[in-house]
């Protein structure tokens, strides 16, 4: 038996890498969904340029595309806003298991604790 078969994808982050990676994916595998969220307005008008289906908040993309989310994000305080802030909060929220999201870098699921 195969690996079960991804009909959504999520990026949260469509800058330079996010964008790139979410619209080549959407490229190359045309049967999944690839959404995508980013706090910055032209990051997002960009990225529906792209092909990429753009989400207004994170529940939205959560929504969209909950089997698979990726977060791509620079070293900056907008980051640390998004990981430790209410943003990222509300996207932990929106998953199935509050109070843990998933490790990107490393496709497990770690516990989650925001810094106050």
């Amino acid at each position: 038996m195969g690996a079960p078969e991804v009909k959504a994808v999520g990026f949260v982050g469509l800058g330079r890498m996010g964008r790139g990676l979410a619209a080549r994916l959407g490229e190359r595998a045309p049967s999944i969904a690839v959404h995508g969220f980013d706090p910055d307005e032209r990051a997002r008008a960009e990225a529906a340029r792209s092909g990429v289906a753009v989400s207004d908040t994170v529940e939205a993309l959560v929504a969209a595309a909950r089997e698979k989310i990726l977060a791509l994000f620079p070293g900056s305080e907008q980051t640390y806003e998004i990981l430790y802030g209410r943003r990222f909060a509300r996207l932990v929220e929106a998953c199935a298991e509050p109070g843990r999201a998933p490790d990107g870098g490393r496709g497990r699921v770690i516990p989650f604790s925001p810094r106050r």
